[in-house]
């Protein structure tokens, strides 16, 4: 009896120091598997563009709505058969598409600088090319709004830090933090959400996020 009772405390051990290491695999698959996909994206918005003078898409005449409903054009184009299609994942844990396009390539550079910016519901989308972004490897172009696994604004300020996938404008990828692409900076964006790292850095599509 005191063998049985030795072992399982031995298994039970065992057990306890495994798990925040399988814990680490499965977040890493997932990490692995959203980069995968987000990337993934980024190609399919890459090819649309292609076939629009470079233009990228544009969902809407609001950029922040355009920006979170960047898939709506490609549906049309036959890319993607139907929007349900887009980020099952996502929408089958929180209810909408976690991955958006950058802002920055849907909106004027302009009104993107430190005492330029104009609310929310003026800020009107404006065709951005390819060949506009200087920076295509240090830009970003898709990003993870949102942790399909907790309630976790990737980029943004006051949040938990989190690790979230991000393809950049020249099809490259990487994982990261949002103090990864601020360079080590917490973010400060203004009162009408411009400088959140890839979403609406700081300088639109003229700036760097690496």
């Amino acid at each position: 009896m005191i063998e049985v009772l030795v072992t399982i405390g031995v298994v039970l051990l065992l057990v306890s120091l495994a798990l925040p290491a399988m814990r680490g695999a499965a977040l890493q698959a997932k990490l692995t598997r959203w980069l995968a996909q987000t990337s993934q994206y980024a190609r399919s918005v890459m090819i649309y563009a292609e076939d629009y003078r470079g233009v990228y898409p544009i969902a809407s005449e609001y950029a922040p709505y355009a920006a979170a409903a960047w898939y709506f054009p490609l549906v049309t184009d036959g890319h993607f058969v139907q929007r349900q299609d887009v980020d099952p994942e996502g929408r089958r844990r929180v209810g909408y598409v976690t991955i958006w396009l950058s802002q920055c390539m849907l909106y004027d550079p302009a009104r993107m600088l430190p005492g330029k910016t104009v609310p929310h519901d003026e800020q009107w989308s404006v065709p951005v090319g390819q060949h506009q972004v200087p920076f295509p490897s240090s830009k970003g172009l898709m990003y993870q709004y949102r942790w399909p696994v907790e309630p976790v604004i990737a980029m943004c300020c006051g949040m938990p830090i989190v690790v979230g996938p991000v393809a950049f404008a020249d099809g490259s990828g990487m994982l990261g933090t949002r103090y990864d692409f601020n360079f080590g900076l917490e973010p400060e964006p203004d009162k009408n959400g411009i400088g959140v790292p890839v979403a609406t850095t700081w300088g639109g599509y003229r700036a760097r996020d690496r």
